[in-house]
């Protein structure tokens, strides 16, 4: 038989002779006393040993192998893998870290549901009047006739898992440590981030988006006359609505010459990332005279000079995209359609909803900041009895924000509900655009004091606006960034209200917590039997008891 030499480099020798006993000698001695330990120094053989060691160095600063490298290795060129994954992640969650966190009821007691009614005048809506005071000789006073509103807040589970294979925890050990423990550490950023978003963004049902900007242009087939456009956002999720579309815009005018201008440039306004929404639909009609629902049309890929229905475009940098009919059709699937699926805009698409046969069709979200204002727009009062409507505008130029935009804004807010908003909301581009608004603007002054040397030494290029003065009460509103609030949309807001409120005795803008986050282990099973997963849940919900003291400008075009 042969027999087969294990030297300390790792080598094999094999002799298939067994007769050949002088051969296997000079081999061993090869091997450990020979060429190789005269050419090489024991303290590089010790080095070598020690590199190839499962354990490495015991001190920690032995050279260590990635096992899934798999790049160029040519000539013996040695691969170093420092220990230890490297997270360069944002955690930026402001919009999170600035709402107060209370229990979801007063009793502290879970239930996923609470509702409020809140009255909003003594007046009948109408606001005190001199008349309503009067009262003549053995009269009768005039009584109180409330106005009131009822506002819902439902609660939801926000969850985020990590899944780890017993290959990770085995193989990855000599790298990370202990994998399944920095699974579970990941977790609460990534929670969190999440969290940040539902704030901001979630909604039961999605909204309907800003008005779009058209214009007339070149390149396209139409004839002359008069065109309305309405645009609709939908989805694939459907719920009440199974369609999935959110009723349209309000209506916009067009007029194309048919000779130099025979195109329509149509510029929507996106709905916030990562809520589901698939894309958009734009219906047009034509006439002198807007038309009626029934005669405003659905524009298929064709009519599009792209060729194509627009989709969601993914980024938070941008909220708008710009396409262009060149043709339109006056037949086939009508706005009405839309209309008449959303009786009253109840049955606006969902989200998501769930699936088991248990809660078939029950949203999976709550409503966030943004949401709850969309929701509850509705008519608003010049006497401040609003406070639980929220002021909606946009900008008065082609989407162009300007500073009158902004004082336009407040101005109606405290018509409306008396509001003193102390923040204004926005992404890293609108806060490129309120810097450029007081860089530009010619009626503003800067006093810079510069005298003494280290003031001087001192001087920096460029703006930020951080403050916005309230032109109406003169309160300085802190300008917050938000990492995840879309282009286009600025949003006001107040943490308390201007006044005391009976009824109302913990802070009205808050997330009202069931249960804080926790995590849990779910261990290898019957099922899965070499996979363990790890994650982490919340149950809360966004709540806002002063909608009124709220209020969102949309629809603006980066500067």
């Amino acid at each position: 038989m042969g027999k087969t030499i294990h030297t300390e480099l790792g080598v094999l020798e094999e002799i298939d002779n067994s007769q050949d006993a002088q051969a296997l000698q000079q081999a061993q001695q090869f091997m450990n006393t020979g060429y190789v330990q005269r050419s090489i120094s024991q303290e590089a053989l010790d080095a070598l040993r020690q590199a190839n060691s499962p354990q490495g160095d015991q001190a920690g600063s032995g050279v260590q192998r990635d096992q899934a490298y798999t790049g160029n290795n040519a000539n013996n060129v040695g691969y170093y893998l420092e220990p230890g994954l490297k997270f360069i992640i944002p955690l930026l969650t402001p919009f999170s870290n600035r709402m107060p966190r209370l229990p979801f009821t007063k009793t502290g007691k879970g239930i996923d549901e609470i509702n409020l009614r809140t009255v909003l005048d003594y007046f009948g809506g109408s606001g005190p009047t001199v008349l309503g005071g009067i009262l003549g000789q053995q009269g009768t006073p005039n009584r109180g006739s409330y106005a009131y509103k009822n506002l819902k807040f439902k609660a939801k589970q926000i969850a985020w898992s990590d899944l780890v294979m017993d290959e990770d925890i085995i193989y990855g050990e000599s790298f990370v440590g202990d994998v399944l423990q920095m699974a579970q550490a990941n977790l609460i950023p990534a929670w969190k981030q999440i969290e940040e978003c539902w704030l901001l963004n979630s909604a039961e049902q999605m909204w309907t988006p800003p008005p779009p900007l058209v214009s007339a242009v070149p390149g396209g087939s139409l004839a002359g006359g008069t065109y309305w456009v309405i645009v609709t956002a939908y989805n694939t999720v459907g719920g009440s609505n199974s369609a999935g579309e959110t009723l349209g815009t309000s209506i916009q005018k067009v007029v194309v010459d048919g000779s130099t201008n025979t195109a329509i440039s149509i510029t929507l306004f996106q709905l916030p990332q990562g809520i589901g929404v698939t894309g958009y639909n734009v219906y047009v009609g034509s006439g002198s005279s807007q038309p009626a629902n029934s005669a405003m049309w659905k524009q298929g890929a064709s009519n599009f000079a792209a060729a194509a229905t627009p989709l969601q475009v993914a980024g938070l940098s941008k909220g708008n995209q710009t396409v262009q009919i060149n043709s339109v059709v006056t037949s086939g699937t009508a706005y009405s359609s839309v209309v008449t699926a959303n009786t009253n805009g109840t049955n606006l698409p969902y989200l998501s909803v769930d699936t088991n046969a248990n809660s078939s069709g029950i949203p999976l979200t709550f409503d966030g900041a943004q949401a709850l204002l969309y929701r509850n727009q509705g008519s608003l009062s010049s006497v401040g009895t609003g406070g639980l409507t929220p002021v909606i505008t946009q900008p008065a130029a082609n989407g162009l924000l300007t500073a009158l935009d902004i004082s336009n804004h407040l101005e109606t807010m405290f018509e409306n509900a008396h509001a003193d908003p102390d923040d204004l909301w926005c992404g890293a581009k609108d806060q490129t655009s309120l810097t450029k608004i007081v860089a530009s603007a010619s009626n503003v002054r800067i006093n810079l004091n510069a005298d003494g040397g280290d003031d001087q030494g001192s001087l920096a290029i460029g703006y930020r606006v951080s403050k916005i003065l309230n032109p109406i009460t003169k309160k300085l509103i802190n300008v917050r960034l938000a990492p995840y609030l879309m282009q286009g949309t600025l949003i006001f807001g107040s943490m308390e209200l201007p006044q005391p409120a009976l009824g109302v005795d913990g802070p009205p803008v808050r997330v009202g917590v069931n249960r804080e986050l926790y995590s849990r282990v779910y261990l290898p099973d019957q099922s899965h039997q070499t996979q363990t997963t790890v994650t982490a849940f919340g149950n809360e919900s966004f709540i806002n008891q002063c909608l009124g003291f709220w209020g969102i400008i949309n629809g603006i075009v980066g500067s």
